[in-house]
């Protein structure tokens, strides 16, 4: 992968890509066959194409916000590989005694994770039990009001 090379970005307003369309009116028809057609007449939508290209560009930019956080956390991930990688790298340079150590140290560190997991899974075991309870005694007190 070529670090130097460099993306090129085009920048386009939405002005100028509205002056250059000419304007067209766009209808929309929903049939019903079992209306009459004054119900259909109601039901007609005219939009100008400038409301088109609105929807158009919010969906276009909620694509590319979407695009744009996708890249980031792979990006992200990427870099956390890289230093990973580097440190395994530098180790394996040192020899296999430092290589040892650093896999030992992140075998202690997934270690500790999978026990903080075990205790959050328990903690919320804990809690969606005592959430139960507590409408349980409402139920009950709800019950015992109502006889």
């Amino acid at each position: 992968m070529n670090k130097n090379k460099k993306l090129e970005t085009v920048h386009v307003s939405i002005e100028e890509v509205v002056e250059k369309i000419p304007l067209k009116i766009h209808t929309e028809i929903d049939v019903d066959n079992n209306a009459n057609c004054i119900s259909n007449l109601s039901s007609i939508k005219t939009t100008t194409q400038p409301e088109l290209l609105d929807r158009w560009g919010s969906e276009l930019r909620a694509r590319r916000l979407e695009c744009k956080q996708r890249i980031e956390t792979i990006e992200t991930t990427i870099r956390q590989k890289n230093v990973l990688l580097t440190s395994l790298e530098a180790a394996a340079e040192q020899g296999d005694e430092s290589y040892c150590l650093l896999l030992k140290k992140y075998e202690s560190q997934i270690r500790e994770l999978e026990s903080k997991v075990i205790d959050l899974e328990r903690e919320k075991s804990k809690l969606l039990a005592e959430h139960s309870n507590e409408e349980l005694k409402e139920y009950v007190l709800h019950c015992v009001l109502f006889l």
